[in-house]
């Protein structure tokens, strides 16, 4: 008889689920202690099991992988599926009760570095660019606002959110191509369908 190959299933249908898993995952995901879970307390890491340091090594495989990927598409990545704000609970009175994430913001400040020299416009508002690339990433801005807010016309916004969100998008495309090939060879996500 020959050797038995024994091969895992991958953890994640999508790179977008795994690097969703990899940004959400809390240390304080811990597996409950046996007292925890002889009481029947609620079950943790539901369908993979990938709770405590199970959890936390696939996080950071997973977040490895992004480190052989250019600024500019990790960059993307992050900002697609990292979220942008986290819970704060400073009990200061003018607090909203959230905080930005730094990851998520350095992540916007990469791609707008990278914009100025790869999206050249006859005039350059940094603001305009940091407005325009967060809209393209999920933050609820209008053109009417961010133009507001740098004393322009909405026109104006308009014509830099067309050729930034076009290279955007091209990157975008490329990025998740590049990590979903990454993590299919690694067997974390599978084959496409």
């Amino acid at each position: 008889m020959g050797a038995m190959i024994i091969t895992a299933e991958p953890l994640f249908k999508s790179a977008h689920a795994a690097l969703s898993f990899a940004f959400n995952f809390s240390d304080q995901q811990w597996q409950p202690s046996a007292m925890a879970r002889m009481m029947g307390g609620p079950p943790l890491g539901k369908g993979r099991g990938l709770v405590g340091v199970d959890g936390a090594a696939q996080a950071g495989m997973i977040k490895a992988v992004l480190g052989g990927l250019s600024d500019i598409h990790r960059s993307i990545l992050v900002a697609n599926t990292m979220p942008r704000y986290k819970r704060c609970d400073c009990g200061i009175p003018c607090c909203s009760g959230r905080r930005p994430m730094p990851e998520w913001e350095a992540a916007i400040d990469v791609l707008i570095r990278a914009s100025m020299s790869a999206v050249p416009m006859t005039f350059s508002y940094y603001q305009m660019r940091r407005g325009v690339i967060r809209k393209y990433f999920g933050e609820k801005l209008s053109l009417g606002e961010i133009a507001d807010k740098c004393g322009v016309n909405r026109n104006k916004v308009g014509e830099y959110k067309k050729p930034l969100w076009e290279w955007l998008r091209d990157n975008d495309s490329v990025a998740t191509s590049q990590i979903e090939d990454a993590l299919r060879d690694q067997n974390v996500v599978g084959d496409r369908l």
